[in-house]
């Protein structure tokens, strides 16, 4: 027996990272969205817990003292026409960025901080199938945008439906405008979104140009990027 969306497994490879930090009039994004990524560590948040002891109890009291957020690393092949690794460590390193613009020199890439706000979303492996037709397996088919916005709105709660509902439109917009524009790059547009990850305050603390050479491999150079993130918050259906 088949199951549905809600209830299968999520898949690792369907996702997209996306600069959503305040942005200066004509700047670019810290991460152009047209390159992509091979892979993007999850987040990870460690709670520290303090320790007492409480009157003439004979065990010890736990409390949440604070949390903090793992680094995040992200990979990606190295190719002719982008700089964003770079230029963002040296903008962070720099404290400036209006001087690293790879399109334009005039335009500033980030905006007025090196400090950014990145969104994560992760999507279902596969939208709605079609039948099948003599035998054949169903074919992917996209989900409405009233559909797959009402998905994401079911985890705001009753009280929250509308908010979900704008929230949705906005994710499903923002990829199928970006699908629109760019093409290929973005053909998950049609998928539905299962979780969304918003990253506060990420800075990069480690850049590294590329895999180590070798006369001998024939592998891809990957690049990476690590970032520190001062904490995220999980939009998810439940």
């Amino acid at each position: 027996m088949s199951r549905g969306y809600l209830t299968d497994y999520l898949q690792v490879f369907p996702f997209w990272l996306a600069d959503i930090g305040p942005l200066n009039t004509l700047s670019l994004p810290v991460l152009t969205p047209v390159f992509g990524f091979s892979q993007v560590s999850a987040p990870e948040v460690t709670l520290e817990i303090e320790t007492f002891k409480e009157g003439n109890w004979m065990f010890d009291r736990k409390v949440v003292k604070s949390g903090s957020v793992s680094p995040i690393t992200l990979s990606r092949g190295v190719t002719l026409f982008e700089s964003d690794f770079s230029n963002w460590a040296k903008a962070a390193l720099f404290g400036d960025t209006s001087q690293f613009s790879s399109v334009i020199p005039a335009l500033n890439v980030g905006g007025p901080t090196y400090r950014r706000n990145l969104m994560l979303i992760h999507f279902f492996q596969r939208t709605t199938s079609d039948p099948p037709k003599g035998g054949e397996p169903g074919k992917p088919t996209v989900a409405g945008d009233a559909e797959r916005a009402a998905l994401l709105g079911v985890g705001v709660g009753a009280s929250d439906a509308l908010a979900g509902l704008a929230l949705g439109g906005l994710l499903f917009g923002l990829t199928r405008g970006l699908n629109s524009l760019l093409g290929t790059p973005f053909e998950f547009a049609a998928r539905i979104p299962a979780r969304a990850y918003i990253l506060y305050g990420c800075i990069p603390s480690r850049y590294k140009a590329g895999s180590d050479f070798d006369a001998t491999a024939g592998d891809m150079s990957i690049q990476e990027l690590e970032l520190q993130v001062e904490m995220f918050e999980q939009i998810s259906l439940v």
